[in-house]
């Protein structure tokens, strides 16, 4: 499994990982990864936050800020990089939001883990608030991530669906 490093680096508990788990519902927020038919493409599932109702999650209670799940598409014989997909499911919180998918990027970089700017997609998804698509807020968030974090940043409400085209 692609992510048995990541658990590793962060002295974290098995259970935080699900190999080939494309979905995250919390609240009623819902993120979904859709691959072709017939792709043998390879996903893990991280939770992330560690929260007493879940028990278990990568990085402990009482750290740090942190985002919800980190997918990560594994590498296989004709993906030559693996991708990193960074999803807080929230309530209404924007900026919050924001601010836990970067601390939690910049924490697994300080555990050594290659997470490379070019490898990583946020995705936001608010249950309780619009997500306006041309917003300031929203554009300036989007453009910093864009600029300093990732190559993508999705905003949307209640759920997002992301379509992994086939390689």
């Amino acid at each position: 499994m692609c992510c048995e490093h990541i658990i590793k680096a962060f002295d974290a508990d098995k259970a935080c990982i699900q190999s080939n788990s494309l979905r995250a519902d919390e609240s009623g927020n819902k993120f979904r990864i859709e691959i072709p038919d017939g792709s043998t493409e390879q996903f893990c599932c991280i939770h992330v936050d560690h929260k007493e109702k879940k028990k278990v999650g990568l990085i402990a209670e009482g750290s740090k800020k942190k985002c919800d799940y980190w997918f990560r598409r594994c590498l296989s014989k004709n993906n030559h990089s693996e991708h990193n997909y960074f999803v807080e499911l929230k309530g209404s919180d924007l900026k919050q939001a924001f601010l836990q998918i970067i601390e939690t990027i910049a924490q697994a970089r300080d555990k050594e883990i290659a997470v490379p700017k070019k490898s990583i997609t946020g995705v936001i998804v608010l249950g309780k608030t619009k997500a306006p698509k041309a917003s300031t807020r929203r554009q300036s968030l989007t453009n910093d991530f864009e600029s300093h974090h990732g190559v993508r940043l999705f905003i949307e409400k209640k759920e997002f669906v992301l379509t992994i085209k086939p390689v």
